[in-house]
Parts: structure tokens; sequence; C-alpha cells
């Protein structure tokens, strides 16, 4: 794998480097027409999202810099780890610019993400999210909010991040994907609980049980019955397996999760 920033030293080298071109007009060739059929022709929810992780941290640590590298950059360097950041976080800010310039008006939804978590923690301490991250993600989801008041912001991030929701919350997230039950700490009721009247949950459905080749029918619909109980009453649930289908998902199981979920979670939906 090769790292763009991995030989790194000085902060001048990350300023100096030059990001693709986010005014590329082949980036958006024919998504104005999609998104206005979806928007105006069709019952969906349109949701938009730039390609590639752009956020503030996962991009640095999995794409630029490295993993190892950027999280020692983060306790050691500091200077270069925000350096890099920026760097990231401007990139961010264009790409959304020419996103939202262009289809903004036909989004219901803007999908962004920052992998925090891992299944049994945070990758990060809340301590050095809420002084590193935090304020780069606030700046970031402020201006798709000022850009596109109408739409709500989708966040996507793997793994135990329960300690760090409210702080997503307070940078402007509205939909929290994936939910993946099994992560230390995010119980579907527990999450309903203390943050459903502030956020909407997109996920829960588990993988590595129902939907496996571990797991039944049987235990595919009570995994269902179990999360339409904690997570829907009251609104704020769009039900979908916590991540990626994975190869161990039969259609059968695919096609079985859709329709009884279609049958069991109509809103409104009281326990």
């Amino acid at each position: 794998t090769h790292f763009p920033w991995a030989e790194f030293t000085e902060v001048e080298q990350v300023e100096e480097y030059e990001m693709p071109d986010a005014d590329d007009p082949s980036r958006l060739e024919g998504v104005a027409e999609w998104a206005h059929h979806l928007h105006e022709e069709t019952d969906y929810a349109t949701i938009g999202m730039v390609g590639g992780p752009w956020g503030a941290f996962e991009i640095c640590e999995h794409y630029m810099r490295g993993f190892d590298k950027f999280l020692i950059d983060l306790g050691t360097n500091k200077k270069l780890a925000e350096a890099m950041m920026d760097k990231c976080v401007d990139f961010a800010l264009d790409m959304n610019r020419v996103l939202l310039d262009e289809v903004g008006e036909y989004l219901d939804i803007v999908q962004v993400g920052d992998d925090l978590g891992h299944q049994h923690g945070l990758i990060i301490s809340p301590k050095m999210y809420r002084e590193l991250i935090k304020p780069r993600h606030k700046k970031i989801y402020s201006e798709i909010h000022r850009r596109a008041p109408h739409v709500k912001l989708l966040y996507h991030s793997c793994g135990a991040i329960e300690p760090l929701i409210g702080d997503l919350i307070d940078v402007g997230v509205d939909i929290l994907n994936p939910i993946q039950p099994l992560a230390k700490g995010m119980e579907s009721d527990l999450l309903k609980e203390k943050y459903g009247d502030r956020l909407s949950f997109h996920g829960g459905i588990d993988l590595l049980r129902a939907m496996s080749e571990h797991g039944t029918l049987d235990d595919l619909r009570q995994e269902i019955d179990t999360r339409l109980s904690a997570l829907a009453p009251g609104g704020g649930y769009i039900l979908s397996p916590s991540h990626n289908i994975q190869p161990d998902s039969t259609p059968e199981k695919i096609l079985e999760m859709y329709d009884y979920a279609k049958k069991k979670g109509t809103y409104p939906i009281s326990s």
C-alpha cells in the first residue's frame, strides 16, 4: 500500500502537496440529471456523498499517512498531524462545495463519515477527539448545513463510539450509521433512551450472527423484532444491516430481512 504522506516530516511538505482537483467536471457528470429524477419522480430519499472518506481523521490514517504513523503523530507531533488534517478538511470543503452547488437542491440527506471506533472501544481517546477532531468536524458539517439547510446529515462510523455520540450531535449529525449492536456500549435500547430525542439511527441488524451462516431465519426475524422494538417507537429508525452485507449472508436471508421488516416495521410503531 502506498501512503503519499508516509515519509513526510515537515508541515511544509503537507502544505505543498497537490490534492486532486475538486472542480474536475467529470466527477459529477450526469449526477444532476439523476438526482433531479430521484427527487422529482420517485418517493426515495435522495442521499448524496462525495467519493472517498473526505473527513478529518480517517483519510489521514487510512489513505494519506498510514494508520500507525498518523496515530503516533497525534500523540507526538501534533503540529504535523494538524497540518495533515487541515489539508484534508480544506479538500472536504471543496468537494462538498462542488457537490452541493451541483445537486444540493435535490438532496434530502448528505452522508459523511470518519471511523472512530472498533468492536471494543474508540481508536482515540474522547479527549483527543474533542481537542483535535471535533473542531474540524464542526467546520465541515456546519458548512454543509449552511449550503443546504434542508438536508439531514448522516454520519458513518464503525464500532463502539457511544462515548462520542453526544459530540457528534454537537457538530451537526442528524442520523448515525451503522449501529453495530454487538460493539461495546452500542445496545439499541440504551442508545434510543439516551439520544433518541436528538438523533435518528440507520442500521442495527446484526451481521455477525443473525445475518451470517451461524444464524437461522428465525434468529434473523427475532433480531429484526429486537431492533424495531428498541429503536423504532416514536420514529427515527431506518432499518438496515449494521454494515456492508457479507458473503455468508445468503440471498434468502437478505430478502427475508427486508420482507419481514416491511411486514413488521410500518410506521407508526409504538412498541
